[in-house]
């Protein structure tokens, strides 16, 4: 399981306009010039020819963030300085997050130096409060499924942009899911497996990098040696032992890893069938079939992953070290990838945090009554066990 480091948190303020997390809170007049600040230190005025010449320098380290925007013929002003201030926004938080240690860097946001700052400790994340629905702005449907509804939300008071999932309790009950609903609440915890990867459990953020969702069925306190007996995934990426319900461990993440990959190379998962019973027969008693035209990296890491026997599966050694040590992936610079220094190939067209041409239409029409997601009595629901630490709403507010 890779373990990332944490990193220290900055807070930024353009002129007239408070970033956080970087969202802009406020709007600001068109300009050739902005005055930024971080944290408590002065505000800088730059001009944009200088954060031009700052990217320059940096330019191979943000290859994530785009070039410096280019006014097109009849562009509206105020569109062309929007492009300008969420540009500006990417390169500075991605310069302070890897790169704030840098002397030009410094020098340039007018840091203070790391010694005459003695009160500046990286304790990890934030410390964040309970928030409740009353704290968020409703914006937008963004999904719906036999549970309930996804709602695109915005921090009032950060202005920082989340995916909210409203529940139904009584669906919930009925389907005998909130074990698999209070495992997404507490999804952040270690040794995490997660038995329903598939694409479309996949997701990109705005630089093409992937996100990983729906954390329903996952599994806690996987770590190695520990096995499990529960039936759960989506069948046309079940491992060989789920589907003979004989115990397994972690390694059946790799066995939907391969899945996932041989789908992304060949258009179908492997083993597939529309009958389930005869595709659970292929995935336990054939072999793989991979095209000849296949790469050698490609084959090699394919038969690798999807080996029927948990125990000779690529990944069952040493788990992800093994895996990112194999030739497939010879060509990634991992500590890079880490930084989000390596250019997605491929990177969705977004206007803004708040875009939703990606998200289907039939989502998005779906009008959202924030009065009855937010009544006047939310309360805890410290007195339903079930749902402890969930917050409630009304059951009309489901409708």
């Amino acid at each position: 399981m890779m373990k990332s480091t944490a990193i220290t948190h900055f807070d930024i303020e353009l002129k007239n306009s408070t970033i956080i997390n970087g969202i802009v809170r406020k709007s600001f007049f068109f300009s050739k010039e902005f005055a930024i600040r971080v944290d408590s230190g002065p505000f800088i005025r730059k001009k944009i020819r200088e954060y031009e010449n700052l990217y320059f320098k940096f330019k191979d380290c943000l290859v994530s963030t785009a070039s410096p925007p280019k006014k097109k013929l009849l562009q509206a002003d105020a569109k062309f300085q929007e492009k300008r201030r969420q540009w500006i926004v990417a390169m500075t938080q991605t310069l302070l997050t890897n790169h704030h240690n840098n002397e030009d860097v410094r020098e340039f946001y007018a840091l203070k130096d790391v010694d005459a700052d003695d009160s500046r400790v990286d304790l990890g994340p934030k410390e964040i409060t309970t928030a409740c629905p009353a704290d968020f702005d409703f914006l937008t449907t963004i999904g719906k499924g036999s549970f309930g509804r996804v709602f695109q939300v915005m921090h009032k008071e950060t202005g920082k942009i989340y995916a909210m999932k409203v529940l139904s309790k009584e669906h919930v009950r009925k389907k005998n899911e909130v074990k698999h609903v209070m495992a997404e609440l507490s999804v952040l915890k270690a040794n995490f497996h997660h038995p329903d990867l598939k694409p479309e459990n996949l997701l990109l953020d705005k630089y093409g990098y992937l996100v990983l969702t729906d954390f329903g069925l996952c599994k806690e306190s996987m770590a190695p040696g520990c096995v499990t007996t529960t039936f759960c995934g989506t069948p046309e990426y079940l491992a060989p032992e789920i589907i003979l319900k004989k115990p397994y461990d972690y390694t059946v993440d790799w066995w939907c890893l391969g899945s996932v990959l041989y789908e992304m190379l060949y258009g179908l998962p492997p083993f597939y069938s529309k009958d389930h019973n005869e595709m659970y027969n292929r995935i336990v008693n054939e072999p793989l079939r991979i095209r000849r035209s296949t790469s050698i990296a490609s084959t090699d890491i394919i038969n690798g992953l999807l080996e029927k026997d948990r125990y000779k599966r690529l990944g069952s050694k040493g788990d992800f070290n093994e895996v990112k040590e194999h030739d497939f992936f010879k060509p990634i610079d991992w500590e890079k990838l880490l930084r989000r220094e390596i250019k997605a190939p491929f990177v969705p067209k977004i206007e803004s945090e708040t875009d939703v041409r990606n998200i289907a239409d039939d989502f998005v029409k779906i009008k959202i009554n924030p009065d009855s997601l937010v009544p006047q009595n939310l309360a805890s629901t410290h007195r339903d066990h079930d749902f402890m630490n969930f917050t409630y709403v009304e059951k009309n507010a489901m409708q």
